[in-house]
C-alpha cells in the first residue's frame, strides 16, 4: 500500500485524501492549525465559531460539480439555495444578485438602465459561454492536458462541436474584450459591478479577467448559491470524518524541512517526528525547488504575481442589526452578503483599486454548533497587499491596523448603519494573523488571467517525482468549488501516475 503525505487541509487536500482513502492509499495529512478546511474552514474564539473564509456554497444543485464530487465520496451535506445571495453596493447603486433568470434580467434592466439593451445582450453571450464552460468543467478535463485525458477531450469534441468552436474562439479574450465587443467600454458603473464580482472571484479586473473562466464565475448565482446549515464547517468536517476512517489527519503539525530521495522517496520533518512518503501532495500553495519552499508561481511563470492578503473583521452583534437589513433589501435568508464598493478614500487605505469589502451575515453558532438567537455574526473581508503589512514595527503595525479597521467599519455601516451601536464583539485580522496561524500571508489564488488560466495554467503534478499539487494556486484556480475540483484532479493523477 502506498503511502501518501499530504501538507495542509484546505478543501483541496481534503477532496484527495478522501479519494485516495477510498482507492486503498494511505493517507497522513499533516496541518499547522487547529481546524481543518483552510479558507473555507473554520475557527473557534470566545465560544463561537466563526468562518475562515468562503459563507455561500456553488455547486451543490442537483448536477452540481461539487455534489456530484460529495456524491461520489458518499457524503450528504443538507444545504437550501438561495433566490436572492447578495446585493452589491456600487458608488451611486445597488444591484441584487437574483437566481432566476427573469428577475436577474430585469435586475439589469433597473440597475443600468443606461445601457440596459447592451447590457442585457452582453450577459446573454456571457451566459452562452459560462454554459460552454461549465459543460467542458463537467467531462472534469484538466489542464496542462495530460494523456490519460485524451479520451474525454476528444469525446466532447465530437458530441459538442459548435460549443468547442465558441471555447477556442473566445480562449484569449478577456472580459473587456466582450465589454468592448457589447459597446460597453465608456460605461464604467457596469465597469466597477463586474470588477466588484471579478476581484473576488477571479483575482484580478476585467481587463485582464480571463473570459472563458471568468463567464462561468459571473453567471453561476444562476446555477445556484447555497446555505448550508453551519456553513463550510460542516463539508469539511465531512471530509474529515470520512478521511479518518482509513486515514489521519495531524493538527498543529507544522512541515519544517522537505526532501526527496532516490531511495525513501520524500521525507517530511516536522517539530515532534519525521514522516517518510512514496507520493507527496502539496496544498499549502507553495511550490518546491531544491528542497526549499519558494512561491510556485515564480517558479512556473516569467513574472512573478503579486500576493494579496487580507483585512479581516469577525463580530458578533446583536440580532436587532436584522432591521437594518430588511430595511434596505427586505426579508433575507441568513446568509447574506453585500459586496461594497468602498470609497476612494477608503480603497486606498486598503491598497486594492478595484476589490469590494465583502460582508456577510450569518447566524451565530456556539462551538457545539447550536445557533444563538440573540445574535449574528458579521464578517468583513478586503484584499489588501502583503507588502503593506510584512516590514512595519510593531508601533507602525498597531497604528496601520487601527487606520484600516476604522475604513472598514465606514464600509460595513453603509449596509448595517447600527453596526457600531450593536456590536459585542470583534476580531480583526491582518496578513499577519494568517501568518501566525497559517504559516503564510497570502489567500486566494492567481489571478485568472489568460496566461495563467489558459495559455500555461499550472497543473496538478508538480516539478519533482512523485510530487503533486492542489489548491488556489493551480487549475481550475481561486474559489472554494475551484479549490475542491483542484483536489481531485491531484487524486486522478496520483491514481492514474503512481500505479
Amino acid at each position: 500500500m502506498k503511502r501518501v503525505g499530504i501538507l495542509g487541509a484546505g478543501i483541496g487536500s481534503l477532496v484527495a485524501a478522501a479519494y485516495l482513502s477510498m482507492h486503498g492509499y494511505r493517507v497522513t495529512i499533516l496541518e499547522k492549525a487547529t481546524t481543518v478546511g483552510g479558507s473555507a474552514g473554520y475557527y473557534f474564539k470566545d465560544k463561537r465559531t466563526f468562518p475562515t473564509g468562503a459563507t455561500i456554497a456553488f455547486g451543490l444543485e442537483q448536477d452540481g460539480l461539487l455534489k456530484e464530487l460529495l456524491d461520489e465520496l458518499k457524503i450528504a451535506v443538507p444545504c437550501s439555495v438561495m433566490d436572492h445571495p447578495m446585493d452589491v453596493v456600487l458608488s451611486d447603486r445597488m444591484v441584487s444578485i437574483w437566481l432566476e433568470q427573469s428577475k436577474w434580467e430585469k435586475e439589469l434592466a433597473r440597475a443600468f438602465p443606461e445601457k440596459k439593451e447592451q447590457v442585457l445582450s452582453f450577459w446573454s453571450e456571457l451566459a452562452t459561454i459560462g454554459e460552454d464552460v461549465y459543460l467542458f468543467t463537467k467531462r472534469k478535463i484538466a489542464f496542462p492536458l495530460r494523456g490519460y485525458q485524451l479520451h474525454s477531450l476528444i469525446r466532447f469534441c465530437f458530441q459538442h462541436p459548435l460549443r468547442t468552436l465558441r471555447l477556442g474562439k473566445n480562449s484569449l479574450r478577456t472580459v473587456y474584450d466582450l465589454v468592448k465587443k457589447h459597446k460597453l467600454d465608456r460605461y464604467p458603473i457596469f465597469h466597477e459591478f463586474l470588477n466588484a464580482q471579478l476581484v473576488d472571484a477571479a483575482q484580478t479586473s476585467i481587463h485582464k479577467a480571463a473570459l472563458l473562466p471568468s463567464s462561468l464565475a459571473l453567471d453561476i448565482y444562476r446555477r445556484g448559491s447555497f446555505s448550508i446549515p453551519g456553513g463550510f464547517a460542516t463539508i469539511v468536517k465531512r471530509l474529515e470524518e470520512k478521511i479518518k476512517e482509513k486515514g489521519e489527519i495531524l493538527k498543529k503539525t507544522e512541515a519544517l524541512h522537505i526532501n526527496y530521495h532516490k531511495d525513501t522517496k520524500w521525507t517530511v520533518d516536522t517539530k515532534k517526528e519525521m514522516f517518510t512518503f512514496d507520493v507527496l501532495l502539496n496544498g499549502i500553495g507553495k511550490e518546491l525547488k531544491n528542497g526549499e519552499e519558494v512561491s510556485k508561481r515564480k517558479e512556473t511563470l516569467e513574472t512573478p504575481t503579486p500576493g494579496w492578503g487580507a483585512l479581516r473583521v469577525d463580530a458578533i452583534v446583536s440580532s436587532d442589526i436584522k432591521k437594518d437589513i430588511e430595511n434596505r433589501v427586505g426579508k433575507v435568508h441568513l446568509p447574506f452578503a453585500f459586496q461594497i464598493v468602498p470609497s476612494r478614500e477608503n480603497a486606498k487605505l486598503f491598497g486594492d483599486e478595484h476589490g469590494p469589502v465583502y460582508v456577510t451575515l450569518h447566524p451565530s453558532r456556539i462551538s457545539s454548533g447550536e445557533v444563538v438567537q440573540e445574535e449574528v455574526l458579521l464578517t468583513a473581508s478586503v484584499h489588501t497587499p502583503v507588502s503593506k503589512w510584512i516590514d512595519l514595527t510593531k508601533k507602525e503595525y498597531i497604528l496601520q491596523k487601527e487606520l484600516l479597521e476604522g475604513a472598514m467599519y465606514q464600509e460595513i455601516e453603509r449596509v448595517v448603519p447600527s453596526f457600531k451601536k450593536n456590536v459585542i464583539n470583534t476580531y480583526t485580522g491582518t496578513p499577519k494573523t494568517y501568518e501566525r496561524y497559517t504559516g503564510k500571508t497570502q489567500v486566494g489564488g492567481f489571478p485568472m488571467t489568460v496566461l495563467q488560466s489558459i495559455v500555461r495554467p499550472s497543473g496538478s503534478k508538480g516539478t519533482h517525482p512523485h510530487y503533486y499539487v492542489a489548491g488556489e494556486t493551480v487549475f481550475p484556480g481561486p474559489g472554494t468549488l475551484s479549490a475542491a475540483l483542484s483536489g481531485y484532479f491531484a487524486a486522478e493523477a496520483i491514481l492514474r501516475m503512481e500505479k
